[in-house]
């Protein structure tokens, strides 16, 4: 649907998981019945909808927060405690807490400072969440059972300047992110650093490539 067919009020606008029927642009759209008001909308195969999807974790998208330990850091960002999940709970304000007594110190605590955290202290997840990533559930329009989960990049547009859709990619590591991951910061150094080499490599060929001898070699193997 156009902007013009949309309207300047934007009523008619795109559907959240209007994503899913644009992954099979190649194909005829198939058409079913709402049996709420007998009008035709379109039908997507419920099997097709996760079929080629990759597994999502925490290790593919690095978007999203990895709850498998949480922390407190320093001015710094290093690690100081650990919590295990099983220690921790979140709060109605989206924060999360654990009793300081359950922390592992990763450097010791004097003994009278280690005495005086018997309380809750504010943690986060080892890696918490992007800032700029954002989720919404909504129905499929073929079946208002089914739920879908459309994964946002805030920070990014398509071509239409709608928001960029990470939903069924891996996103491995990127530098937009809020608060920084150092972890995956790293997976991107190293791969400019093999493409660095290798472009170094590249441009060293040239001078060492002899074209007259390699013209020499092609005659005589016409010969």
């Amino acid at each position: 649907m156009t902007d013009s067919e949309r309207g300047d009020n934007g009523i008619f606008g795109d559907r959240p998981d209007e994503e899913i029927y644009e992954a099979f642009p190649q194909r005829p759209m198939a058409y079913g019945m709402d049996p709420t008001d007998g009008m035709p909308r379109p039908a997507v195969s419920s099997a097709l909808k996760d079929a080629y999807a990759p597994p999502l974790t925490p290790a593919t998208l690095v978007c999203m927060a990895d709850t498998s330990e949480f922390v407190r850091r320093d001015e710094w960002g290093v690690v100081t405690h650990r919590w295990d999940p099983k220690h921790v709970e979140r709060m109605p304000n989206g924060k999360w807490r654990a009793r300081a007594k359950d922390a592992t110190p990763r450097y010791p605590l004097p003994r009278w400072k280690l005495m005086r955290c018997t309380g809750y202290v504010t943690v986060e997840p080892i890696r918490p969440q992007c800032r700029h990533y954002a989720r919404q559930m909504t129905d499929f329009q073929d079946d208002p059972e089914a739920k879908f989960v459309a994964r946002l990049c805030t920070a990014r547009r398509n071509s239409e300047e709608g928001f960029l859709s990470v939903r069924d990619a891996q996103v491995f590591a990127c530098e937009l992110r809020v608060p920084s991951d150092h972890a995956s910061r790293e997976n991107i150094d190293a791969f400019d650093e093999k493409k660095i080499a290798l472009g170094e490599e590249r441009l060293k060929a040239p001078e060492e490539f002899d074209v007259e001898a390699e013209l020499s070699k092609q005659r005589n193997e016409d010969q």
